[in-house]
């Protein structure tokens, strides 16, 4: 098992887990936020790593609330930003 890290941005500290997914840069534009979008988006990359062999995938972010909404569990905080995961 190699040790991976998942940056924290430009805070020095940093979170390490073992074989991780990470999901990164999703962005909905302005005109289809509030619209399920993003939640489909999150959707389809939950159903891609399930077919994998990782059973965890993490993301960082600065709308926590969206995540907790979807069933994402707190991992850690940091500043303004958060990183939530979930299981499956």
């Amino acid at each position: 098992n190699q040790q991976s890290s998942l940056a924290t941005g430009q805070n020095t500290t940093a979170i390490y887990i073992n074989d991780y997914s990470l999901l990164k840069n999703l962005f909905v534009r302005p005109n289809f936020r509030q619209k399920s979008v993003a939640a489909s988006l999150i959707s389809a990359s939950l159903g891609t790593v399930a077919a994998t062999t990782e059973n965890e995938l993490y993301v960082y972010t600065k709308i926590p609330q969206l995540y907790k909404s979807l069933g994402w569990e707190a991992f850690s905080n940091q500043g303004q930003y958060f990183v939530f995961k979930i299981h499956f």
